[in-house]
Parts: C-alpha cells; sequence; structure tokens
C-alpha cells in the first residue's frame, strides 16, 4: 500500500507523451546532473561537488554493464550511491540491477527510494518499464498497471518494436491479473492492448499476443472455436499447431471443445488444408 502512495506524485506529473524530446533521449536513463555542461559550469559543479566526475563514470559504467553482467552493474550503482550520496540516479540503477538479478521485491524498494528522493526519476520509458516489470513479477498486478498506462503513450520510444509489444502484452496481463478485475472493463482493456500487439508483432511475439488474445476473450466469453479459426488464418502452420497445443493445454481431457481442438491442431501439423465447420471432406472418386 505505501507503494501506492510513492507512485501517485509519479503518476500525476510524468510525461503523457514525448513531446518535444528525441527518442534516445527519452529513452535514456542517464540523469541530468550527468548531462554535457560547459566548461564554465564544470569548474563551478567540481568546486561544488568534486566526487560529481567519479560518480557519473560510476552510473555510466552501470549503465554498459546492465544487460550482460547485472551484478558488475549493481557494483557500479552502489559506488556510485557512496560517492554522491542522497541522489535518485544510483537507486534507479540498483532497482534496474536488482530485477535483472532476479530479486524484483528488493527492485521495487529502491524504485520507491528514488521517487522519493525524485518524483520524475522514472520518467525515461526504459526505467518506467523496469518498474513496471518488477511490480508486475512482485505480485502487484494493480501498481504495475497504473505505470503501464503511463508508460503505454511514450511507448514508441523504447529501443525496437519487439519492447512495444512487449509492453502491450504485459499491460494486457495485469489488467487481467489484477486482484478483482474480473469485471468487463478490465477484459475491454486487455483486449485492446492485445490487438494492437497483435497488429505491430511479428515472429514469436505475434504467437504469444495471439494466446494471450485467446484467454482475454475467452474471459470476457467469446466463443473460443471462432476466435481460433479468426486467429489463425493469417500465420503460419507450424505456429497455429503450437497455438493449438498450448489452447489443449489449458483445457481439460473431458471439455466439450478439447476434441475439435485436437484434431484441427493434428490436422495442421499434417499442413492439411482447414475444413470449413459442417462440410465433410471430399473424398477422392472410385477408380
Amino acid at each position: 500500500m505505501l507503494l501506492v502512495f510513492a507512485l501517485l506524485p509519479f503518476l500525476a506529473l510524468a510525461p503523457a507523451g514525448a513531446g518535444a524530446l528525441t527518442a534516445h533521449a527519452a529513452a535514456s536513463t542517464r540523469p541530468a546532473e550527468c548531462a554535457a555542461i560547459s566548461a564554465s559550469q564544470t569548474v563551478w559543479l567540481t568546486a561544488r561537488a568534486p566526487d560529481l566526475g567519479s560518480y557519473c563514470a560510476s552510473l555510466a559504467r552501470a549503465d554498459t554493464k546492465m544487460e550482460r553482467e547485472p551484478k558488475a552493474a549493481l557494483t557500479a550503482a552502489e559506488a556510485a550511491e557512496a560517492r554522491v550520496p542522497g541522489r535518485a540516479a544510483p537507486q534507479v540503477a540498483m532497482a534496474r540491477a536488482r530485477l535483472r538479478l532476479d530479486n524484483p521485491e528488493s527492485s521495487v524498494e529502491a524504485f520507491r527510494e528514488a521517487l522519493a528522493r525524485d518524483r520524475h526519476s522514472l520518467d525515461a520509458p526504459l526505467a518506467m518499464h523496469d518498474l513496471a516489470t518488477a511490480l508486475r513479477r512482485a505480485k502487484q498486478p494493480g501498481e504495475a498497471l497504473q505505470v503501464y498506462r503511463r508508460l503505454l503513450p511514450i511507448a514508441s520510444l523504447l529501443p525496437n518494436e519487439t519492447d512495444q509489444v512487449r509492453v502491450l502484452t504485459e499491460a494486457a496481463h495485469c489488467a487481467m491479473a489484477e486482484e478483482g478485475a474480473k469485471s468487463k472493463p478490465h477484459l475491454d482493456e486487455a483486449i485492446g492492448y492485445l490487438r494492437q500487439a497483435l497488429e505491430a508483432a511479428r515472429g514469436p511475439s505475434r504467437t504469444d499476443a495471439l494466446l494471450s488474445l485467446a484467454l482475454a476473450l475467452d474471459r470476457a466469453g467469446a466463443d473460443r472455436l471462432v476466435l481460433l479459426a479468426l486467429s489463425l488464418e493469417s500465420i503460419p502452420p507450424s505456429e497455429a499447431a503450437r497455438f493449438y497445443r498450448h489452447y489443449l493445454e489449458s483445457l481439460p481431457a473431458e471439455h466439450p471443445f478439447a476434441v475439435a481442438a485436437k484434431q484441427r491442431a493434428e490436422r495442421v501439423e499434417r499442413a492439411e488444408p482447414p475444413i470449413a465447420p459442417g462440410r465433410a471432406p471430399r473424398r477422392a472418386p472410385p477408380r
């Protein structure tokens, strides 16, 4: 609950659009105090904060090591905190590193501390996405969904289209998983996100979006077989077979749809043309 209150200023004041920022600048997690400055400012800042140079170097190292060496990134972030205590940026870097070290609860704590120090410390899309991911993995889908709602309007600033599709899919999962979110408005929100993801997705991410959309529509009362028939029209047989198998795994063996889905899965795996509902397969004429 404390995290909800910590997030309120951030959610209220975080930018809802990219504005005049470039994609690179907006997506960057580099703090303002480490931005390029003039020589005169350097002298002034050096006198006021002599450790600022090493602080910024440690943050840069943390950012460089973040994806491949998160332990080294965490060590560098802790070094930055030790050199210039009280700033938000080291906490953001620590939070991102702990998330990659599979410690989402500790990551959420560091993100909360960063927000307490600077309400704008998570305005960058990369940091915002990591906060949403940490909350989701810490089993706090309600708070995560609030962050995703702020992130989605600026998701185009993320590094690539795969990240943008992932954000849409994850937001949909939170909308469906939030405790008490069985009402239709949350399902409609999830379905809307997944339709957008499906339009933009390519490769494996498209299959993931299809599976998620199937689940969302099923919970909203959509007919499963109609959904399958429509969804699978535009994807390769191999992906369709994978989709059917995942779908079968979610059904009990005695489910009334299981037999038909199994038949369709086997037909797709054999790369046979689909049989129209209610129409028997055409037999070869006798010789």
